[in-house]
């Protein structure tokens, strides 16, 4: 007995010995970007930069809401979300995929515009012909369409059509890069690309229509071969990087870290939306102490509760961002919230040849446009700058006793115009908004945030509240208590 407890003890302290070191090896690394997915082979260490404490903490520390990766450390994007080209143009786009050749071509018709469809890709399955995706051109926006279908909603999805090499993740190269993809959605990718021509397809357009755009748009499955279409089209260098747009609605994760920083450097417009509880982009799960485990990209744009028109989203800085659906728990996600988007079932609206899409028709013609947006220059994080555009935000992020959250203005508040813009920032911080109305300026309009659940303020100092319940961005930060060590 006596022998049990000294090696137990003994145990410990090598441990805390091991941990000490990987705190010292990880502790010299100041910022997100260098410290997130860092490893020291010869210590099997891996570092996690903790927003909580600010700082780059071996993973056998626990931090809740830690970056693991590169790719998670908060970085605004180059292009803006535009929610009425996702809402109106992308929903039906995506939902057309899933039906027979009659509703597809009765739901593209019924889209704002000149809208054409011009090959169906189909497979012959043991149920009868199944529509693996679509090409379509689009006149008026001067773009082509590549949509890609899903597999099948709800139960079927896991226990019927996926297989072993999905759930554990057996990998294949793709198309001889250092990324590996989930070897399940590379075949059913290559099928399609390949063997039914879409690739082919899509090069005799490109070829025809030089100047126009290629938006890649797909649902579930299909947004994991949206994501591998894409880049096999920059790969070859077929099309431009500035006119490719990357939309997907509920996507699985497709490759490993190589994969994703293929998808980061190539295509500056990526979104992939998740609606509330979705599981699917759950899956393929990552494992502790798997060598290339599956990983999102940027950006993800998460709709918590519901997607009805004014519904409140955030644009996620981070791929796997703890702060938006990563946050979820495995028993709190459900398979039905992959089939409704955009309150429009991805599986079933085509039967009805997207009727309700003839409501919209040439009444938003914003869905096309590239929304002026306001361009914010968060104090916080960085010093004010009087460049145009986007500023990019560098990985600092604020102490302990402001800890960061996302905050969403989506209501009219004063004068304050309505839009749907998300920063990050933290709590009592001012951050400076360059107006919409001009975005060349260099004048910037002052806010301040506060921690608060109030509605809104009208006082001089142009406050502004967020009207989310306090505990949404405030539980994420709490520290882990820590015992301290006896060896």
């Amino acid at each position: 007995m006596k022998s049990i407890l000294l090696f137990f003890i003994y145990s410990k302290c090598a441990l805390t010995s091991a941990g000490n070191y990987e705190e010292k090896y990880c502790s010299q690394f100041s910022s997100c970007e260098s410290c997130a997915g860092r490893h020291h082979d010869r210590e099997f260490t891996e570092c996690v930069w903790c927003p909580i404490w600010n700082s780059c903490i071996s993973s056998a520390v626990k931090c809740r809401s830690g970056y693991h990766e590169n790719v998670d450390c908060p970085l605004l994007s180059s292009t803006q979300y535009n929610e009425t080209f996702a809402r109106i143009i992308g929903t039906p786009l995506i939902a057309a995929a899933q039906g027979t050749y009659t509703q597809m071509k009765r739901c593209i018709s019924n889209l704002p515009g000149n809208v054409r469809l011009l090959k169906r890709f189909a497979l012959q399955t043991p149920t009868g012909e199944r529509t693996d995706g679509y090409v379509a051109i689009d006149y008026t926006s001067q773009a082509i369409i590549a949509s890609f279908s899903s597999v099948a909603s709800g139960d079927k999805l896991f226990y019927t059509h996926f297989n072993a090499e999905f759930f554990t993740n057996r990998q294949a190269q793709f198309e001889g890069s250092e990324g590996l993809v989930n070897r399940f959605l590379y075949d059913s990718w290559y099928k399609l690309w390949y063997i039914l021509g879409m690739e082919q397809t899509l090069k005799n357009l490109v070829g025809i229509y030089k100047n126009y755009e290629i938006w890649f748009i797909g649902h579930s499955l299909g947004g994991a071969k949206a994501e591998m279409a894409v880049l096999s089209m920059l790969f070859k260098r077929l099309v431009s990087q500035k006119k490719v747009r990357l939309l997907t609605f509920g996507s699985t994760r497709v490759g490993d870290m190589s994969f994703v920083n293929l998808i980061e450097t190539l295509v500056p417009y990526r979104f992939r939306i998740v609606h509330g509880r979705d599981m699917v982009p759950r899956y393929p799960r990552i494992f502790d102490g798997e060598w290339t485990p599956p990983h999102h990209h940027r950006y993800e744009v998460w709709y918590p509760n519901g997607m009805r028109p004014g519904a409140k989203y955030f644009v996620c800085l981070g791929a796997e961002d703890p702060q938006c659906s990563s946050r979820l728990s495995p028993w709190e996600i459900r398979a039905a919230d992959n089939d409704v988007y955009f309150e429009r079932s991805m599986q079933h609206w085509a039967e009805s040849y997207c009727a309700d899409s003839v409501f919209y028709s040439r009444s938003h013609p914003t869905a096309f446009a590239n929304i002026p947006e306001p361009v914010y220059d968060i104090s916080s994080i960085r010093t004010p700058q009087t460049t145009t555009g986007v500023i990019p935000a560098t990985s600092t992020r604020p102490s302990i006793t402001n800890p960061p959250f996302f905050f969403s203005q989506s209501q009219q508040t004063d004068s304050y115009p309505a839009k749907s813009v998300v920063v990050a920032t933290a709590m009592n911080t001012t951050i400076r908004k360059r107006p919409a109305t001009d975005p060349a300026t260099t004048s910037f309009e002052s806010i301040h945030i506060k921690s608060t659940t109030s509605a809104t303020s009208t006082t001089a100092t142009r406050e502004l509240y967020s009207t989310a319940p306090e505990q949404d961005f405030v539980a994420l930060y709490t520290p882990v208590s820590t015992s301290p060590s006896v060896c």
